[in-house]
């Protein structure tokens, strides 16, 4: 048996996106699993554009038909109608309607008087991820299309969308691929997370990784830095990846540490990335996610729930960004040798 290793970081891939150009009697479904129970006030959608000048479009939650695919039933639990805009987040005003936590929900959209010249176009982000924002379970959460307004399709995408509730919160997906190039002379000379501080207690970890391309022929390694703000200390420094270990799609490059290091809790780090040499047009390229928009339906977007956020350096200074995280993550030791004894007892 190969156990897998678990992780500390922001891991939720936002790496392409399509868009659904809906008319009648075309329809879109984004299918949710609830993490609250809670009453919806407004769900929220996000128009990518617009074709013509399209009538009011229709949102429905839907039950789920209790199958094995999972599909809308028909059944309206609550709707509401809104205009379409140009593109943006458009929040729809729906019928309050408690919802249950771990429930499986449709947020199906469509218009009886669209047509092919006047119509909306719905996002999806893909990869489909394994695990949901902050590593959160949401099993069964896909888009799904319909061509017919009967048959549905699954795409294997991330739904776009938020709930608000009557108590003002909100939740839902909201993140997009948001891309840096980094080299000496660029505005992103490094590129990484500032993490302010370390929670759930301390963190033994054996690897880092970040998720990387390349444009063209980086000239230099891509190096890696662990550095202990609180203490104003390197925790370790070292080469992530040569040159060759890119290609153009992005991946996770994955370097053991030289070894077992403790981020402890209550310790502010910043973990980057960095090369030595090439331009615009050759260069490692780092993988972030932000806020489509800016909508921040997640409050700031931080990958552990607190105050972690993307940073760089652009020659002078750190910035930071509350809507924006790096994608990296650590591999946790403690948790992969507790998982170890256990398979020796089996």
């Amino acid at each position: 048996m190969t156990w897998l290793p678990d992780y500390y970081g922001h891991r939720f891939l936002a790496e392409g996106s399509s868009n659904y150009q809906t008319y009648n009697p075309r329809r879109i479904s984004y299918r949710v699993r609830s993490l609250d129970s809670k009453t919806v006030d407004k769900i929220a959608v996000y128009v990518a554009a617009r074709t013509g000048t399209p009538p009011a479009y229709t949102l429905e939650l839907q039950s789920d038909d209790g199958s094995p695919n999972h599909l809308p039933s028909g059944t309206v639990l609550t709707s509401g109608t809104f205009a379409i805009p140009s593109s943006g987040w458009v929040e729809v005003d729906v019928t309050d309607y408690a919802i249950s936590s771990g429930t499986l929900y449709h947020i199906v959209l469509y218009c009886p008087t669209s047509d092919s010249s006047n119509n909306a176009w719905f996002p999806q982000i893909t990869p489909l991820n394994d695990k949901w924002v902050n590593d959160l379970d949401m099993p069964d959460r896909d888009v799904l299309r319909s061509a017919d307004g009967s048959s549905w399709t699954p795409q294997t995408a991330e739904p776009v969308w938020w709930f608000r509730f009557t108590d003002t919160t909100r939740r839902g997906n909201v993140f997009t691929k948001y891309e840096t190039k980094i080299y000496p002379t660029g505005t992103f000379r490094r590129d990484g997370e500032y993490i302010a501080p370390v929670t759930g207690g301390d963190r033994t970890v054996t690897k880092i990784a970040f998720r990387l391309r390349k444009v063209g022929t980086p000239p230099n390694d891509v190096t890696y830095t662990i550095y202990n703000v609180t203490d104003a200390v390197t925790v370790e420094t070292g080469t992530l990846c040569t040159p060759g270990d890119l290609t153009t799609s992005f991946a996770w490059i994955e370097k053991a540490l030289s070894e077992t290091r403790t981020l402890v809790n209550g310790k502010n780090y910043r973990v980057y990335v960095e090369t030595a040499g090439g331009d615009t047009n050759n260069c490692p390229i780092v993988l972030n996610t932000s806020d489509l928009a800016l909508a921040s339906a997640q409050g700031p977007l931080t990958y552990d729930g607190t105050t972690s956020v993307w940073t760089y350096w652009n020659g002078t200074s750190w910035i930071t960004s509350a809507d924006t995280d790096a994608v990296f993550r650590f591999e946790l030791a403690a948790v992969v040798a507790a998982k170890a004894v256990i398979f020796e007892m089996s």
